[in-house]
């Protein structure tokens, strides 16, 4: 008896050939090389609409912490009549309308901007949602919030930020 023919090719038992180079070396040690790459999934046009959501979030805080620090410094420049009934004195009255303004519109802005830094993560498509959901206490972005939150919650685009619930 003979034994059967060797199949030409590289044998099942040697190790995986390398890639083309590049013109850099790499270390072929199992397990130390960095994970492939993630197949290139497009963009779902919710996330592309939730970026200028966000945009606008982060205008308006901006605006917002502008009308603060103008009625800060208003409080102590309009004169108020005296005699009034009101229980404290005016000009302090503006300067905490001021520094309220002022908080929600640096809460607002640094959230909306912060929110662009996230990686595509499961945790992160929750932290969206969460600011998505904060944008129904604002009346004026009610039309937009709404719909965002229910194609937000649609699969392709949990997908996109790998959350699979």
């Amino acid at each position: 008896m003979s034994e059967p023919p060797i199949p030409p090719g590289p044998s099942p038992y040697a190790p995986p050939l390398a890639p083309p180079s590049t013109g850099t070396a790499q270390a072929r040690i199992p397990g130390l090389l960095p994970p492939a790459p993630e197949p290139r999934v497009p963009t779902p046009m919710v996330v592309v609409f939730y970026r200028f959501y966000c945009g606008g979030i982060a205008a308006f805080g901006l605006l917002y912490a502008a009308i603060g620090i103008f009625i800060i410094a208003m409080g102590a420049v309009i004169p108020f009549p005296h005699g009034t009934d009101v229980p404290m004195d005016p000009a302090v009255i503006l300067k905490i309308e001021g520094f309220v303004f002022l908080l929600a519109g640096a809460l607002g802005t640094g959230l909306a901007l912060v929110t662009f830094l996230l990686p595509r993560r499961p945790w992160a498509w929750v932290v969206h949602m969460i600011l998505i959901c904060l944008g129904v206490f604002t009346c004026y972005c009610i039309p937009w919030v709404i719909p965002m939150a229910i194609f937000w919650t649609k699969p392709e685009a949990r997908h996109w930020f790998g959350y699979e619930a």
